[in-house]
């Protein structure tokens, strides 16, 4: 996404974006470790189609996608996302005996976004709808992104009630 933007504010979101998911990577195996996945289950683990239906999504965004359908489809998730981060972070405290260190992964994505690449994104957004061919595309990304975030959740509800 970075290498294809159309200026340097779009640059710099992208950055923010790859910055937030390499740490988001490091706190993901501190919550893996709190739930006993070691390597060697990483490494056998076969991925769930569902669960890879967003990221396939947002590479494909990433690719073909218009800085403005990339940053649209993030506004509209990211929150969502968010939310259920939260959510399952406060039900393996509650419930778990997890502590907050090892649910960083989940609470960092539970926090809003910052006002700056909000504003920053909406602004690009905006800027870039030049005619209802536009509008649309950015539609169909957010709609698409939100689809694809719905099956991932119940993809792990699936398999969570599948594997008991």
């Amino acid at each position: 996404m970075v290498s294809k933007t159309s200026n340097d504010m779009t640059s710099e979101l992208f950055t923010d974006c790859l910055n937030a998911e390499i740490d988001g990577l490091e706190n993901l195996k501190i919550l893996a470790e709190a739930m006993n996945i070691d390597n060697r289950k990483m490494d056998l683990y076969e991925p769930l189609s569902g669960c890879q239906a967003y990221t396939n999504y947002l590479t494909k965004l990433a690719v073909y996608g218009s800085d403005a359908e990339i940053l649209a489809a993030l506004l509209t998730d990211l929150p969502v996302w968010g939310y259920n981060c939260g959510k399952m972070s406060s039900m393996l405290q509650k419930n778990y005996g997890f502590d907050n260190n090892s649910c960083v992964f989940l609470d960092s994505f539970a926090s809003a976004l910052p006002k700056e690449f909000t504003d920053k994104s909406n602004e690009l957004i905006l800027s870039s709808i030049i005619s209802p061919y536009y509008e649309k595309d950015i539609h169909t990304a957010t709609g698409l992104i939100l689809d694809y975030e719905l099956l991932f959740w119940d993809t792990l509800y699936k398999h969570s009630i599948i594997n008991q």
